[in-house]
């Protein structure tokens, strides 16, 4: 699954066989293709290996939005949801690159804006990864998102447990009255 993935993101092969994965019966192969695709995201994007610069990240993110245009991306949606899902429930307390990856690309894909936005919420008020929690805050404000959802998820994250997310919390409250 991550071969095709690449194959799709980064030597612009056919999506169409990936994107079948996303709407697989087997539940492992759904997270499977989410993961592969979070991390081509990530490096798409400049954020992960094998990391593109120039033209070469240019043709990436052509081949990104090749990708966009034949997608079913409520479909991509659920099988982001169910990956984020199961890292709260087997209580991803640590953090994880393939978690932050799937959190940064349910904050910058194309469409579905408040079905993604109330996802992150909810991650924001239940990951039990301070550090996913802190990042959820980061990308509902600064993404174009709701704003009704993102001031609900910074009042709610002013009584965090931890410091870090509360202090985020602030932070972002202060920039949106600047």
């Amino acid at each position: 699954i991550e071969t095709l993935a690449k194959g799709v993101f980064i030597e612009g092969n056919s999506s169409e066989q990936f994107i079948a994965l996303f709407d697989h019966p087997d539940p492992d192969v759904r997270e499977a293709a989410a993961l592969a695709f979070a991390r081509c995201w990530a490096a798409n994007m400049g954020m992960a290996e094998p990391r593109a610069e120039g033209a070469e990240l240019t043709r990436r993110r052509e081949f990104m939005e090749n990708f966009w245009a034949s997608a079913d991306k409520p479909t991509i949606l659920k099988a982001l949801l169910e990956v984020i899902s199961a890292s709260v429930e087997t209580g991803g307390s640590e953090f994880n690159d393939g978690d932050y990856q799937v959190l940064y690309l349910l904050s910058g894909f194309p469409g579905q804006e408040t079905q993604r936005a109330e996802t992150i919420a909810w991650v924001a008020n239940h990951h039990p990864s301070d550090d996913m929690r802190r990042a959820a805050v980061f990308f509902l404000v600064n993404r174009d998102f709701p704003r009704d959802i993102g001031d609900e998820v910074l009042a709610s994250r002013a009584h965090d447990p931890s410091r870090q997310v509360r202090f985020e919390a602030f932070i972002q409250r202060m920039q949106r009255i600047f």
